[in-house]
């Protein structure tokens, strides 16, 4: 919604001129009204720029994509990636992804730092739930290679 100036300067005068009569009858001297009266006046002006310039962010969530774009802002198109927020934990993706429910920062730390090879392993063994000899068929190497390979991860971890 747009600021209704006219409106709105109609309403804060018809105020003012309760208040005026009110404050002259109270005592006050007409400078001190006046500079009262100033005061209110700048505070309408700065209110009425504020509503000028300001924009609502309309959208409940980032990833309404199914929404059509006239129901939100300009604004929240263009700033999206400034209202958004992403952590330095926010690395893996698609296979690795269950690296992103580690709770324990040290070990999520360590896990990212491994080789996508060392990563491919773990998953075949904590995701898939497959034993040596199935992944040592799937990576066409020898069971005691991927044992070795399972050892030095191992001792990584320690």
């Amino acid at each position: 919604m747009g600021f209704n100036y006219g409106l709105e300067k109609k309403r804060f005068e018809a105020e003012w001129a309760r208040l005026r009569k009110e404050y002259v009858e109270a005592g006050m001297s007409e400078e001190a009204v006046q500079d009262m009266y100033e005061y209110d006046m700048n505070e309408f002006r700065r209110k009425r720029i504020i509503a000028i310039h300001e924009q609502a962010f309309v959208g409940k969530y980032c990833d309404d994509a199914e929404e059509d774009d006239s129901s939100k802002s300009a604004l929240y198109g263009k700033f999206l990636t400034e209202l958004s927020c992403m952590d330095s934990y926010s690395l893996a993706c698609g296979r690795f992804a269950w690296i992103e429910t580690i709770e324990s920062e040290a070990l999520y730390a360590k896990l990212m730092a491994l080789s996508d090879k060392d990563k491919e392993l773990l998953t075949m063994i904590v995701i898939d739930e497959l034993n040596i000899s199935e992944i040592a068929a799937i990576q066409r190497k020898g069971i005691s290679t991927v044992w070795e390979k399972i050892k030095r991860i191992k001792k990584y971890f320690q």
